[in-house]
């Protein structure tokens, strides 16, 4: 469905929804939908019929979006951010835990994915400083994949994301010795991967 947004008679989609903390909102409407930095497209091109519709979620409380149900579960990082898991129709699952860092038991309690999608900044020699930034190694990997087995007594498939390019052939490396090790199946993410559950 269309709407006409009164402006030189040009018709735009349905809003965007985006949902998102109560901080991640705060920031977006004081440094990014302020005016200086884009529009705030929130209230354009009208107040009833803005391009955005921002949405502030709750923590641990599901939410239906676009046919699926999604669970926000609030993840171990350096700033508030949370993962999401995703549950179809059929009751196939994945999580993607965004940006994270070491700590994610309490995590694990909240989820049981099919498909767990997880973040991995930097090769293993990386691992003190990029555990101070609240980010993953395959070493940490490990350990939360470790925590997760012991949590929830299996372990899902893994996609690996987050990679910085320049040590991509050494996530990708180390990686495979984690997935030997645990006996899991675990996948480098690439931009036009399809992944079937």
């Amino acid at each position: 469905m269309l709407f006409d947004s009164g402006v030189n008679g040009v018709v735009f989609p349905n809003p965007v929804d985006v949902y998102c903390l109560s901080q991640t909102l705060d920031i977006i409407n004081s440094c990014l939908l302020n005016g200086r930095m884009y529009a705030d497209f929130s209230k354009w091109p009208s107040v009833e019929s803005p391009f955005l519709k921002l949405e502030a979620i709750q923590l641990l409380q599901s939410e239906v979006v676009a046919d699926y149900e999604v669970l926000p579960v609030p993840v171990s990082h350096s700033v508030p951010s949370v993962g999401y898991q995703v549950i179809s129709k059929d009751g196939k699952s994945l999580f993607y835990t965004g940006d994270t860092g070491p700590g994610l038991a309490t995590c694990w309690e909240s989820v049981s994915p099919d498909v767990l999608l997880i973040e991995v900044s930097g090769p293993n020699a990386f691992n003190n400083y990029l555990g101070s930034m609240r980010h993953l190694t395959p070493a940490s990997l490990k350990e939360e994949l470790h925590q997760f087995s012991r949590i929830k007594g299996y372990l899902p498939h893994v996609v690996v994301v987050h990679i910085p390019p320049q040590y991509h052939s050494a996530v990708e490396a180390e990686v495979a010795e984690v997935g030997k090790e645990l006996g899991v199946d675990i996948m480098v993410g690439r931009e036009d991967m399809v992944i079937n559950i």
